[in-house]
């Protein structure tokens, strides 16, 4: 049963069936549907767009709608956040910093033999592909940024005494800085076909998810600090923010307005 002492519940806004997805993503709706009922009451001088971004997590979704058109002759964006570790009445005016991330799946594709029968007919897929992953976590650190390599799966062959023909695997690299992220996507790159070459082994690598780092606009968190420190309810304002993960929402805010040059 709901803590009848819990903020949500106690105002009303907890959920009816005992679940919650606590990234807040359900906070964001809420917001979002929330302030489209609000402007249809008064006499809103401008037209506003809510989007409800999908895939998040993955940092799949907001490339996509950048695709579809979605963020199009948009002036200015904001991108919501909760902050699970601020209480409530906490305001952040923007995030700064930020990683800029690829998320990739390399495959390997090679071929099964007989481990023992005909070794030498066989290309180990899951060599190429473990070759990879301890060249990729080997990478070079950078000095003009700071970089994250993460190999997060690897799944590979089909019994004990089968050469593996097959496997996959999933990376993420991540920087500080949007030029170094591409360098070692490209390293990443270079270091499956090098594996993959000295094994026989096809090898194909795809970008799953993608985001930058944060760019803010200085005048719009003076307007947000502006208005929410003149807010009642806001107990404290907090202009900017380190951020040291990496989001996708990133992406659309650098979308120059109406075709100008603007990039925050």
């Amino acid at each position: 049963m709901p803590d009848p002492a819990h903020f949500p519940v106690a105002n009303g806004f907890a959920s009816t069936n005992g679940a919650m997805h606590a990234c807040g993503h359900d906070a964001h709706a809420t917001i979002g549907v929330g302030l489209l009922h609000r402007l249809t009451e008064r006499d809103f001088a401008g037209s506003l767009r809510i989007l409800f971004q999908p895939a998040e997590e993955g940092v799949r979704g907001a490339q996509t709608m950048i695709d579809a058109g979605a963020a199009d002759e948009i002036d200015h964006m904001l991108a919501v956040h909760m902050a699970g570790d601020m209480a409530v009445g906490g305001v952040v005016g923007s995030f700064t910093g930020g990683l800029a991330t690829r998320k990739l799946k390399i495959d390997f594709v090679g071929k099964a033999s007989h481990a023992a029968g005909t070794p030498e007919a066989g290309r180990n897929a899951l060599l190429a592909a473990s070759t990879s992953a301890l060249g990729i976590m080997g990478l070079p650190r950078f000095s003009s940024a700071d970089t994250r390599l993460n190999v997060g799966t690897l799944v590979a062959g089909d019994g004990v005494n089968i050469v593996p023909s097959s496997a996959e695997m999933t990376c993420e690299a991540r920087a500080s800085d949007d030029e170094v992220v591409e360098d070692l996507v490209d390293r990443i790159r270079a270091i499956a076909q090098g594996a993959g070459l000295a094994q026989g082994v096809q090898v194909s690598v795809a970008v799953m998810g993608q985001s930058a780092t944060v760019a803010p606009d200085d005048e719009m968190i003076d307007r947000i600090v502006a208005v929410s420190t003149a807010h009642p309810d806001v107990t404290e304002v907090v202009r900017t923010q380190a951020f040291a993960g990496s989001d996708d929402a990133n992406l659309p805010t650098r979308i120059p307005p109406h075709g100008s040059e603007r990039t925050t």
